[in-house]
C-alpha cells in the first residue's frame, strides 16, 4: 500500500524500482546459469563462453548499482519535498487562521467605529446659520443642511437680491 502510494506520488520513482526488480532478477537468473553444472561454465550448451557471461554480469551489477543509487536519490528528493510539502502547509494553515483573525477584528472595528460616529452626530444639536459678513453662502458649504427657517430665510434674501439687481438695470 506504501510503495503503490509512492509510485502515484512520483512516477519516475515507480519506474527506477521497476527496472532495478528487473536487474535483480536478471542478475539472480544469470547467477543460477553460472552455480548449474554444465549451465555455463564451459561453452559447450549455451553458446557464450565464461568470459562474455562474465562481462555480462559485471555490466548488469554496475547497472543495479547505478539504478540502486538514482533510486535513492530519488527517494531523498521526494522525501524532501514531501517535508517542505507539509512545512509549507502547515504555515499556510497558520497564515489563514491570521487573516481570519484580523479580519474578525477590523469587522469589529469598522462596526464599533460606525455606531460611535453615529452616536456622535445624533447627539449634536442642529445649528442654525450665523450671519456672515464675509459674502460667504452657508449653502455652499459641504455637509450643511439649512433648517426651513433657514431655507426660507435665504431664499427670501435671494429673492430681494434678485428685485435689486433688476432694478439696477434700469
Amino acid at each position: 500500500d506504501n510503495s503503490r502510494r509512492r509510485e502515484m506520488a512520483d512516477p519516475s520513482l515507480a519506474a527506477f524500482e521497476r527496472r532495478a526488480a528487473e536487474a535483480e532478477r536478471r542478475l539472480a537468473a544469470l547467477e543460477l546459469k553460472l552455480a548449474s553444472p554444465g549451465g555455463g561454465g564451459g561453452g559447450g550448451s549455451g553458446g557464450a563462453s565464461g568470459g562474455d557471461l562474465r562481462a555480462y554480469q559485471k555490466k548488469v551489477v554496475a547497472m543495479l548499482y547505478d539504478l540502486r543509487a538514482d533510486l535513492g536519490r530519488a527517494r531523498a528528493t521526494t522525501n524532501a519535498t514531501e517535508r517542505r510539502c507539509r512545512s509549507l502547509e502547515k504555515d499556510l494553515e497558520e497564515a489563514r487562521d491570521v487573516i481570519q483573525r484580523k479580519d474578525y477584528r477590523i469587522l469589529h472595528l469598522c462596526r464599533a467605529y460606525r455606531e460611535a460616529v453615529k452616536e456622535k452626530w445624533d447627539n449634536m444639536p442642529e445649528l442654525e446659520p450665523e450671519p456672515s459678513n464675509d459674502g460667504v453662502d452657508p449653502a455652499t458649504l459641504p455637509g450643511y443642511k439649512p433648517s426651513a427657517a433657514a431655507a426660507a430665510l435665504m431664499s427670501a434674501e435671494a429673492a430681494a437680491a434678485k428685485e435689486e439687481e433688476e432694478e439696477e438695470e434700469r
